[in-house]
């Protein structure tokens, strides 16, 4: 589980595949969320995995940011089958030095 200081700002610079970089400052809960996104595995992050309120807010608010977010649906089974959804930040992310 990644930790962080939610009131800090944060700044950073993101390289994506088509070799668009630019810079984000981020704080308060999308930094949260952005910082969850980038050191999570490989596999992306799953809403269950780190338990928060307003997710989907603070994906809308990184996406809004031109920050590209892939969302993957899986399906479960079980005694309650059903599905839900993975989000994988496919970029590369550098946090600028203050």
């Amino acid at each position: 589980m990644y930790v962080r200081n939610m009131k800090a700002i944060r700044q950073y610079k993101i390289s994506h595949t088509d070799a668009q970089v630019f810079d984000v400052t981020l704080k308060g809960p999308p930094s949260w969320a952005f910082e969850y996104l980038v050191h999570e595995e490989p596999g992306g992050i799953a809403a269950i995995d780190a338990l928060a309120p307003r997710w989907a807010a603070c994906l809308f608010f990184l996406r809004d940011r031109s920050l590209q977010i892939d969302t993957i649906t899986e399906v479960h089974v079980g005694a309650f089958p059903g599905h839900y959804v993975r989000y994988v930040f496919p970029s590369n992310v550098t946090e600028v030095a203050r």
